[in-house]
């Protein structure tokens, strides 16, 4: 038996005699994340398929990322649901927008009562931002849009700042939802892939129709 094999054993074997000193006290890493991700507290984005695809909902204090092809029609409906979520649950909600995407005409009016637009020509501008509004405790529901950002795994955005934006995000037990073309190397819990098409028969259809249908699967 090589000397490898023999410091193995006795490795395994003082694990075994410390599981068996400490009993239900020694926890594996893998059952703490089960056990922590259990006690989440979830906030409904109004949209059925989407909770279920995140597990009841957007986890407070956490960064759930919206990836979105440059031909995905599910970006502008997600939002319109999250914004009207936020007015019916009474949330104040803030939107960082990146290139100016956002059109006021395709939202209805008592949705944009609860939020503020923040237009931002950079993303380093919408990160400073964030960096801001994640500390005031006003805002329950944050948004990037950062689909017009042309980007470079992060367009320069340092990964120290997207931690600290997270670590912000839970301490103030907010929700952070970052649409990207899946590039900006956020660190986010959870990741949604929109997959939907605009199609030509859904010109002259209800929105609330149209949120009815799944438009994305989680990824990982």
């Amino acid at each position: 038996m090589s000397v490898d094999s023999v410091d193995s054993l006795e490795k395994t074997a003082k694990l075994l005699a410390l599981r068996q000193q400490w009993g239900s006290k020694i926890t594996s890493g893998a059952a703490l994340l089960e056990a922590r991700e259990s006690l989440e507290v979830h906030w409904s984005s109004g949209l059925d398929w989407l909770d279920a695809e995140l597990g009841g909902g957007l986890a407070k204090g956490r960064v759930t990322e919206m990836i979105a092809g440059k031909q995905s029609g599910g970006a502008g409906l997600v939002l319109a649901a999250l914004l009207a979520q936020a007015r019916q649950t009474g949330s104040y909600a803030l939107l960082c927008d990146v290139g100016g995407s956002f059109s006021v005409e395709s939202f209805a009016d008592e949705d944009l009562e609860t939020l503020l637009w923040v237009g931002c020509r950079t993303l380093d501008e919408a990160v400073a931002a964030l960096d801001v509004a994640t500390r005031d405790e006003n805002f329950s529901l944050l948004l990037l849009d950062g689909r017009g950002a042309v980007t470079d795994r992060g367009g320069g955005v340092r990964t120290a700042l997207w931690q600290r934006l997270a670590q912000q995000v839970r301490e103030r037990g907010s929700m952070l939802v970052v649409f990207s073309g899946g590039d900006l190397g956020i660190p986010a819990k959870s990741r949604v892939v929109l997959e939907r098409l605009p199609r030509l028969e859904d010109f002259g259809r209800e929105r609330r129709d149209l949120l009815n249908e799944p438009m994305g699967r989680r990824r990982g």
